[in-house]
């Protein structure tokens, strides 16, 4: 029995025949890249993200060991000093007898003669995503002339706890009234945070404390 062959197959088996010592090799590179890119690939990727992972958490170690270090240095005595200091300075909450005897040691210092005083309570910061910064306004009214007066300011700013003078009035003679600023604020809700370095004070924060210490030792 005959069986016509068309071009197309006798160009199909030409084909096949002048290339067959090649399919062997050609299939072969195929499944190495099948398998390199289902199988091998994947392991890289696998590996370079362990790595990566082992990477960090040397790094964490490395900061924690740091942190630990940080705080084995320091000196208990120094730091509960520092922290009687800065909330004498911002109270963290209403100190009326520190305020008392800040005006009363700056009207000592300045000789002028401190009257009535009334105090009235606000809030500096709105911010309720924040611990609040709160105000205590106290209103004064003093006897003195202008050299006392500005002799009482500058005494009070040297005063614990911090104040700001906002507004200054003289009335007849030598009576005068001002309003003055004192501040306190809570302290803040403490959060665990070990991927966070524990820092030393910066230099201006330890010229902040020696002269607060100053001041405080008047």
């Amino acid at each position: 029995m005959n069986y016509d062959i068309s071009p197309a197959e006798n160009y199909i088996k030409n084909i096949y025949y002048r290339y067959q010592q090649y399919l062997a090799p050609v299939i072969t590179v195929a499944v190495c890249l099948v398998l390199f890119f289902a199988f091998i690939i994947p392991q890289l990727q696998t590996w370079f993200t362990t790595r990566e992972q082992i990477v960090q958490k040397r790094d964490k170690v490395s900061l924690l060991q740091g942190n630990l270090h940080t705080i084995a240095n320091i000196n208990d005595a120094t730091v509960a000093q520092q922290f009687h200091l800065v909330t004498k300075a911002l109270p963290v909450e209403k100190d009326f007898s520190g305020i008392l005897h800040a005006i009363a040691q700056a009207g000592s210092l300045s000789g002028i003669a401190i009257g009535d005083y009334d105090f009235s309570v606000g809030i500096l910061n709105q911010d309720t995503t924040k611990v609040d910064n709160k105000v205590l306004q106290m209103q004064l009214t003093t006897k003195g002339d202008i050299d006392t007066t500005l002799r009482f300011l500058t005494a009070l700013k040297q005063q614990l706890p911090l104040s700001n003078v906002t507004v200054v009035k003289f009335d007849n003679g030598n009576s005068g009234s001002m309003s003055i600023s004192f501040y306190d604020k809570p302290l803040p809700k403490i959060i665990s945070n070990d991927t966070q370095a524990i820092s030393s004070l910066t230099s201006q924060e330890q010229q902040t404390l020696q002269q607060l210490t100053a001041w405080d030792n008047q």
